[in-house]
């Protein structure tokens, strides 16, 4: 499994293991589709464990920032490091994705 989860009464936080890439980025998507389906509560990806990210994650990052947003629910990212904060914000999408 690419990640562990840790529940919380608001949200499920998605801890990373594993180096995102177009494999993992699509087990990734579908257990965000099926925790979008089953569960009313918030997902927040936590990013500890990721070292870069390219525009196919960041693609992803939005179609599921989308779906989660159609369904007035919260998809965050955490704990990401200073050259994927930097990434997201050159792809002017820290206003959308990024936890404050």
């Amino acid at each position: 499994m690419i990640f562990t989860k840790k529940e919380e009464e608001n949200r499920c936080i998605f801890i990373i293991n594993e180096q995102l890439n177009p494999r993992t980025l699509k087990e990734l998507i579908e257990e965000m589709h099926n925790f979008l389906q089953n569960d009313s509560r918030d997902a927040i990806i936590d990013m500890t464990n990721v070292e870069v990210v390219d525009s196919t994650i960041l693609a992803g990052f939005m179609t599921l920032y989308n779906n989660f947003n159609n369904n007035r629910r919260k998809f965050r990212i955490i704990n990401a490091n200073n050259y994927v904060k930097r990434v997201i914000e050159l792809a002017s999408l820290e206003t959308f994705l990024l936890e404050e």
